[in-house]
């Protein structure tokens, strides 16, 4: 898609910025009431689902995709302050009422269900879920299995994520057969391009209008 989206994983962590701010409080204190909106709509799928209906102690990582209204610079990754440009957007989705239709925002994710085992076995959106025959996440699930990871992020390069856990943030390239992991400040220096691929085109587009 052209436009710059951020998927974001949330789950328990504490971190701290420049100001010195609980991310993952912070994060959730902007979003929690769409977030508990979008947890009941796909509690709500699930129990629709004639399998996953009958399974107990299923697991949910809600994946969100989020957007930012401005050009996020090399240095916005080097002191976290990225963070903070992060703005949510919203499938619409029709919900019954009685006998009308009315279209309910919820906020734009994959969701991953997995069982007890964490294996994956199901995932989707608002909109609808899908059993899995084939786990997609699978090294993300690794990682919140064995609590290596609170919270991920990803900036529209397919494979190319920030991670948080506790205070460090680090980068890891999911190949589906292996992780490469990166400090994000080493990520940044060397491959700033493909961590936010839309980055670098954005600030070409803004040069070119500036030397217009």
């Amino acid at each position: 898609m052209k436009r710059i989206l951020l998927i974001i994983v949330f789950c328990n962590c504490i971190f701290t910025n420049a100001y010195t701010q609980n991310l993952s409080d912070t994060l959730k204190s902007r979003f929690q009431p769409a977030i508990d909106s979008l947890e009941k709509r796909i509690n709500y799928l699930i129990s629709q689902d004639a399998s996953l209906s009958k399974m107990k102690d299923l697991k949910q990582f809600h994946i969100y995709f989020l957007s930012h209204d401005s050009t996020l610079r090399k240095q916005d990754f080097m002191d976290n302050s990225f963070i903070n440009k992060l703005h949510s957007d919203y499938y619409e989705v029709d919900i019954k009422r009685c006998t009308t239709k009315e279209k309910v925002p919820y906020l734009r994710a994959n969701t991953i269900i997995c069982n007890s085992n964490y294996e994956e076995i199901a995932g989707g959106d608002a909109r609808y879920i899908n059993l899995h025959s084939n786990p997609i996440y699978s090294n993300i699930v690794r990682l919140f299995a064995v609590n290596a990871i609170d919270l991920v992020i990803n900036l529209g390069m397919n494979g190319v994520y920030i991670c948080i856990k506790n205070n460090d943030i680090f980068v890891f390239k999911d190949t589906n057969e292996e992780l490469q992991m990166y400090s994000l400040k080493e990520f940044a220096k060397c491959c700033y391009g493909e961590l936010c691929p839309w980055c670098l085109r954005l600030k070409i587009i803004n040069d070119e209008k500036s030397n217009r």
